[in-house]
């Protein structure tokens, strides 16, 4: 009997043996120790060779979370227990920190191991666990105009996946004071500016006075940034090789990923871009493809908004966890080439990608806001989204209204800007209740009595001469 018992036990050990060896050292192993991880504690933990720290957590909400160590050990984490089922050192490395993003179920408590990666090893570290935040700045600048209303779609489209604030009116002190997550409101997974800036930096504006610059000379950590959006005038301007614009900066100051404008932007097309950009994040696209998208909201193709730049790492989303991840949906055992034929004649076209094309169609030779965007891969087209619109009539260009211009531009407080320089003029026709409309699109310069500039964009109707809202004709409706 006692031959047998051992034998049986000598069985168990072998197995053992052979389990350890076949997943490797940095197996993990069951640990006793367990405790209660609370959201936003920063932990520290010591931790003996060979052991394993397990936490407990439970989320208050159906929304995405975060779980990483700081330090200088090198650690390991595994979070089990959610949706996805199970992450091991999901995300990037920090100076050999763990970092695990994922999406967490209400009530559904999750696990959490911890380890150092080398066996045998001991040392210390810091474990915290929060949610992931979208942290979004608006402005009122010296006219009194407010940025807020482009930070409504974005709200709307992560409210219930990040734990998204809004900082409208806000200051320089408001976006980098260190706030219960140990970081700053500008240190978030995602961070959206829209103000005004320059190459080298934006400008924190709060009730008409500037209250601080951010510019690439400003000490600046975003390493908790999966993607910053800077909706200002030249934020991803950079002349030469030795520039830096504020874009850029933002992933040399440890951004994954970071998107600007290259040129002077108006506020309406700005707003175009970014409502579609966020949008499409929220769906699960990567950044390059949202960026894509939000190019694809504007319909016209010198608008000034279809110049940006993406910096760092496109190729990330920012909902990994979403199960609509993918950038289009293919329309399977359907032949779309019968469209070529009909793209021929009548049509101008504007590649959106690599593998995305916009084909305008004409009236007397002028590009039209009816378009259809056209996608092939391998040659062949694979998908479509028809924006044409059918109408009635055309009108006819009369002549007295072509050389007719903005002169000057009324802000919301009644101040006064005179028009300092044109920059470029371009003629359209608009589908305007069924009937294709002549209008002259003028973008300027405009100053005020002060030397402040804006640039924006001035409309006029080249059939009757009345004035027209240029962001009524840039792009597609609000998402």
């Amino acid at each position: 009997m006692k031959t047998k018992k051992l034998v049986v036990a000598l069985s168990f050990l072998l197995s053992f043996i052979i389990l350890m060896i076949a997943f490797g050292a940095n197996t993990f192993v069951a640990s006793a120790e367990t405790a209660v991880l609370n959201l936003n504690e920063k932990r520290a933990v010591t931790i003996n060779a060979n052991e394993v720290k397990i936490f407990y957590f439970t989320p208050n909400s159906n929304q995405h979370y975060v779980v990483e160590t700081f330090g200088t050990q090198d650690t390991k984490l595994r979070v089990s227990n959610i949706p996805a089922g199970e992450i091991i050192n999901g995300g990037r490395y920090t100076d050999d920190n763990a970092r695990i993003w994922f999406k967490a179920e209400q009530g559904r408590q999750i696990k959490i191991e911890l380890k150092l990666y080398r066996a045998g090893m001991s040392g210390s570290t810091t474990i915290q666990i929060r949610k992931q935040r979208f942290s979004m700045f608006s402005v009122i600048d010296q006219d009194g105009d407010s940025t807020a209303k482009d930070l409504n779609t974005p709200y709307d489209k992560f409210k219930n996946l990040y734990e998204t604030v809004k900082y409208e009116n806000a200051s320089y002190s408001e976006a980098f004071k260190i706030n219960e997550r140990g970081l700053t409101a500008f240190n978030s997974e995602i961070v959206f500016f829209s103000g005004h800036g320059a190459s080298n930096g934006i400008c924190f504006m709060k009730n008409k006075v500037c209250t601080g610059d951010l510019s690439t000379n400003t000490r600046l950590n975003m390493s908790s940034t999966r993607v910053a959006m800077f909706s200002s005038c030249e934020s991803a301007k950079e002349d030469d090789s030795n520039s830096l614009c504020i874009a850029r900066y933002a992933v040399v100051s440890g951004a994954y990923a970071s998107v600007g404008f290259q040129k002077e932007v108006s506020f309406s097309s700005a707003r175009k871009f970014t409502n579609k950009f966020f949008t499409k994040l929220s769906e699960g696209y990567t950044v390059y493809e949202a960026a894509s998208k939000g190019k694809g909201a504007i319909i016209w193709a010198w608008d000034n908004a279809k110049k940006y730049t993406v910096f760092g790492r496109g190729e990330i989303t920012v909902v990994s966890d979403s199960a609509s991840a993918s950038t289009f949906s293919i329309k399977q055992n359907v032949d779309l080439e019968y469209l070529r034929e009909e793209l021929a004649s009548g049509y101008i076209a504007e590649p959106l990608s690599e593998t995305e094309t916009r084909y305008y169609q004409t009236v007397n030779g002028y590009l039209t806001d009816s378009y259809i965007d056209i996608t092939e891969e391998n040659g062949r087209i694979v998908d479509y989204d028809d924006r044409r619109k059918a109408f009635d009539s055309v009108l006819e260009i009369e002549g007295d209204y072509l050389n007719k211009g903005c002169a000057e531009i009324v802000c919301a407080d009644g101040s006064v800007y005179n028009l300092k320089a044109e920059r470029e003029e371009h003629i359209v026709y608009c589908n305007l209740d069924g009937v294709m409309t002549p209008v002259k699109v003028s973008f300027a310069s405009y100053v005020n009595e002060h030397g402040c500039a804006v640039y924006e964009a001035s409309c006029i109707n080249l059939n009757n001469g009345e004035a027209i809202d240029y962001g009524d004709i840039s792009g597609e409706d609000d998402d």
